[in-house]
């Protein structure tokens, strides 16, 4: 009888945790990121590319302050700055000093969405670029974001953003050609 009753204590306790992970809601993510005002992280990026052998990898450091500014610094292997603040991208490296007005560059303007739409919990900017589907539970939650634009969608197959409560832990991307890359961010207090 004992044990009768834990497995039932068991499967409740299963049950509970299973009915909590199905009541998180896309609209609870958005809330919950919203409440970030900024935010800067470290950043490891690894890119698999059908040409290469091995995949490339970079790092650095990521700026995030509301409602959409964005910074990448990458300092290693190279050194590139990408500086997104309204709908203007500013590239930044050895080769090019550019200033680009990401309008004009749809699948530019998707990946930008994809991380700055999230931070910002602006859920309807994000589904004017993706259709946007939500797993898993407060604690480890992953976002897919297909593209909705044809143009978009030719070069980028999906976006998949994971996190933990109101925290990005990764960014990957797929393209449409089979290239990938994995951004893994770590949230720090870099001043």
């Amino acid at each position: 009888m004992r044990l009768l009753g834990a497995l039932l204590a068991v499967a409740g306790i299963a049950l509970s945790h299973s009915a909590l992970a199905q009541a998180w809601k896309i609209e609870q993510l958005m809330a919950s990121m919203a409440l970030v005002r900024s935010e800067r992280a470290y950043f490891q990026e690894e890119k698999h590319l059908e040409i290469l052998d091995q995949p490339t990898q970079t790092g650095g450091q990521l700026a995030y302050r509301a409602p959409d500014y964005l910074l990448r610094q990458t300092v290693t292997p190279t050194s590139e700055t990408l500086e997104v603040d309204g709908e203007w991208l500013q590239i930044d490296n050895e080769k090019t000093k550019e200033r680009v007005f990401l309008p004009s560059y749809p699948f530019l303007q998707a990946l930008v969405e994809a991380v700055r739409s999230t931070m910002a919990g602006d859920l309807d900017r994000l589904k004017q670029f993706y259709s946007v589907r939500l797993e898993g539970a407060a604690d480890a939650w992953t976002l897919l974001l297909d593209p909705l634009q044809r143009e978009v969608a030719r070069h980028l197959s999906r976006v998949v953003i994971r996190g933990r409560d109101n925290r990005i832990a990764s960014v990957e991307t797929i393209e449409a050609n089979g290239d990938r890359s994995i951004m893994t961010v770590t949230i720090s207090n870099i001043e």
